[in-house]
């Protein structure tokens, strides 16, 4: 097949769960032997830093365009008053991106144009027009759902414009319903939703997959369960440590741990004074990267170089999400990695967890505090878990199993396509 794959954001390397996602999806059709090329967009926020071609695939190439995306209080007002559009939306729609597309699709004849995400639908008409291409949605959560919820968390004012956004969203998505062929979502109940609201398209789940070591084109390679244990144990880990890893630019990332330190740290930390919680993430405003490092026993590492290396130096994650939908990729990570974790319900969305089996779900703040409880003083039951974990990501979410199917589902789908 000949794919075209559409990004918002420039998906190598791939540091964060959505770029993760995109690029597994590339590199993965790629080394099955697809030719695969990226037209994506270097946004003011997400900018190539270095880029080394010699990383990808050989069948694999990847093209941007410069589309500003700024995030401006006069835009914000400007959207809310002058347009119906998303905010989230209306910054990705630019000509020098729709020139681009043109003349890509003019120049190759694609079998199929990958969307990664809702704010690529726009695009859809000209893709109609210059190609004959089926069009896939790869839909990474559910949007509106995001801001609806972060909404219910918010003062007043805030929680009136991020209603308004979420409304937008769902009006923005239902708009565009019909524009695509078929259905990409992260995780079944991102299906089950599609379909309630009309959606007809044929539908393959595509969970982003995980394994033990990750190549130079950050697909992961698979081997033996016996042969990718963690590189560090539990035993040898500073005993007991808590950690979060996850962008700080993410409103919900930071919801969420607002929330855990307000509401659970001061407690476990006067039940336990020698306790210490590591966060790590890009991107995080000064401000809160300082308030959060003057709290006592917290440790504030910003980005750091490895993420393995860091989720592998501390026992016990922590996902205090309150908000968000879709697949929370770094949690996946974690228990590739055999990390003990606790998550509130929202954190463990799409993820076919066991409570108390491979993870503890906890509901609220005495919940919170009970599990903490539990697993610092029993490393036992935190090496069981984060065992469980790694045993159900292996058998549910290896990688190159996923894109093997994800590939036979659209060469179905193409059998099946007019000609």
């Amino acid at each position: 097949m000949r794919i075209l794959q559409l990004t918002n954001k420039i998906p190598f390397p791939p540091s964060d769960g959505g770029t993760i996602a995109m690029w597994q999806a590339a590199a993965g059709f790629a080394e099955l032997g697809h030719e695969l090329n990226i037209l994506c967009m270097q946004t003011a926020k997400h900018r190539a830093t270095s880029i080394d071609p010699s990383q990808f695939p050989e069948n694999l190439t990847l093209e941007m365009v410069d589309v500003p995306a700024r995030i401006t209080p006069w835009g914000m007002l400007r959207n809310l008053l002058f347009s119906s559009l998303p905010y989230t939306a209306s910054r990705f729609i630019h000509p020098a991106f729709e020139k681009k597309l043109i003349h890509l699709l003019q120049g190759k004849k694609y079998d199929l144009v990958q969307l990664e995400g809702l704010y690529l639908l726009p695009y859809t008409s000209v893709i109609r027009k210059h190609s004959k291409a089926l069009i896939a949605l790869r839909a990474h959560n559910i949007e509106h759902e995001i801001w609806e919820r972060l909404a219910g968390q918010s003062n007043l004012l805030k929680g009136w414009y991020l209603n308004n956004l979420s409304n937008r969203i769902l009006e923005f998505k239902l708009q565009y319903l019909d524009s695509f062929d078929l259905l990409i979502p992260i995780t079944q109940r991102d299906a089950d939703y599609y379909q309630r609201l009309g959606s007809k398209q044929a539908v393959f789940v595509a969970p982003v997959g995980v394994s033990e070591q990750l190549n130079a084109s950050g697909l992961a390679r698979q081997s033996k369960p016996a042969e990718t244990k963690p590189t560090q144990t539990l035993q040898s880990a500073k005993l007991p440590e808590l950690f979060h890893l996850g962008a700080m630019d993410w409103p919900p990332n930071i919801e969420g741990l607002e929330w855990f330190l307000n509401e659970i740290w001061p407690v476990v930390r006067h039940q336990h004074p020698g306790l210490k919680l590591h966060l790590a993430g890009r991107n995080a405003p000064a401000s809160i990267a300082k308030r959060w490092s003057n709290l006592p026993g917290v440790i504030f590492h910003g980005e750091v170089p490895s993420s393995k290396a860091f989720i592998l130096s501390y026992p016990i994650m922590i996902v205090p999400l309150l908000s968000g939908s879709g697949m929370r990729v770094k949690m996946m990570e974690g228990m590739m990695h055999e990390r003990a974790i606790i998550s509130t319900p929202v954190g463990m969305e799409g993820i076919a967890v066991s409570p108390d089996k491979n993870c503890i779900i906890a509901n609220d703040k005495s919940a919170w505090i009970n599990a903490i409880n539990q697993l610092i003083m029993n490393p036992l039951k935190t090496e069981h878990l984060g065992k469980a974990a790694f045993r159900l990501v292996q058998e549910k979410y290896a990688a190159r199993s996923i894109v093997e199917k994800w590939s036979a589902f659209y060469e179905n789908a193409l059998t099946k396509a007019p000609q």
